[in-house]
C-alpha cells in the first residue's frame, strides 16, 4: 500500500487509478456469480454520492474490515475511468480510518448503476445472503 503523501481533503483521482467498493452480500448472486446493480447506488445518507477507497491506499481485505459486519460483504474494484466515462467524479476524501476514502458523485441511473456492475472486478466474492433463523416460540 502506498504511503499518504498529501495532506489536501479533496482532489480528483486520475482516471488510471482503480477504486474498491464494498459490496452487501444481498446485492450478489453467488450461484451466478453477478452482482446487482443496487451495489452502485448512491448512498442512503449521501444521495448525490457513494464511497468507494483507492487501491493504491487500501486493500480489498483491509476495506471489507472496516464495514460494520464484515462478514456480510464483498469488495469489487472499478477503474476510475469507468466512473467518468458514466459523467461520475470520483474526488479523494480522506476519513481518519481510511486515508483511500473516496466519494463518487453524481446521479446512479439505472444506466450508470448497469454500467458500473459491468465493468466491476470481484476482488473478494461476498457470502450467500443469510436466511433468517427459525422463530423459536416462547418458553
Amino acid at each position: 500500500m502506498g504511503t499518504p503523501q498529501s495532506d489536501q481533503n479533496t482532489e480528483g483521482v486520475p482516471s488510471s487509478e482503480i477504486v474498491l467498493r464494498r459490496i452487501w452480500d444481498s446485492h450478489y448472486s453467488s450461484a451466478t456469480r453477478s452482482i446487482h446493480p443496487k451495489a452502485f447506488a448512491n448512498d442512503a445518507d449521501e444521495p448525490d454520492r457513494h464511497s468507494v477507497s483507492r487501491e493504491i491506499y487500501t486493500s480489498a481485505s483491509t476495506l471489507q474490515s472496516l464495514a460494520p459486519e464484515p462478514e456480510r460483504f464483498g469488495v469489487v474494484a472499478v477503474a476510475v475511468l469507468d466512473y467518468n466515462e458514466m459523467d461520475q467524479v470520483v474526488e479523494h476524501d480522506p476519513i481518519d480510518e481510511d486515508f483511500g476514502h473516496c466519494n463518487a458523485i453524481g446521479s446512479k441511473t439505472s444506466r450508470v448503476k448497469e454500467y458500473l456492475r459491468k465493468h466491476a472486478i470481484v476482488r473478494i466474492a461476498p457470502p450467500p445472503p443469510r436466511q433468517p433463523g427459525p422463530v423459536q416460540p416462547p418458553v
